[in-house]
């Protein structure tokens, strides 16, 4: 997803990190709508279904929160 990302969103910093509230490790899902992987619906949210889901792609992934993140990319926001 970081590189469809990066090619989509040419003027912004793609990093592999989730925010969430907690740092760490989450599940990530995609959910397949009518056969289809929607990754606009894409959430650390895995127990949520979206209508019309058959299916999802779940992705173990870093989390970090946003207070930590900038923190630590203090070159993010200019």
């Amino acid at each position: 997803m970081n590189k469809q990302f990066s090619t989509i969103f040419k003027n912004c910093n793609v990093f592999d990190v989730a925010l969430s509230d907690s740092a760490g490790t989450h599940q990530f899902k995609i959910p397949v709508i009518n056969g289809v992987a929607d990754n606009c619906l894409s959430s650390l949210e895995v127990n949520h279904k979206e209508d019309n889901e058959t299916e999802a792609i779940v992705y173990e992934v870093k989390t970090n929160t946003l207070d930590n993140f900038t923190k630590r990319k203090k070159n993010v926001f200019p």
